[in-house]
């Protein structure tokens, strides 16, 4: 049990550091923009919002399904 610990500590960690990631990628981007052309585009909204938005489910279901293969093993 010690190993299944250890391993979800580790994919929170990485899934953390991959939502603030993409979070920080994509306030830069609008940011980049506007100081490049001095307005926002609301147009890459459709773009990063869903990139945003959907890891949470995307890795929430990946390790969920993972866990749950590695518990039928035990």
């Amino acid at each position: 049990m010690k190993e299944n610990k250890k391993f979800t500590s580790i994919l929170k960690i990485v899934y953390f550091v991959g939502l603030i990631g993409l979070g920080l990628y994509a306030v830069g981007y609008i940011f980049g923009e506007w100081l490049a052309t001095g307005q926002i585009d609301l147009s890459n909204l459709n773009i990063l919002l869903p990139l945003v938005l959907g890891l949470p489910a995307l890795l929430s279901s990946f390790s969920f399904s993972f866990i749950t293969s590695l518990t039928r093993l035990a």
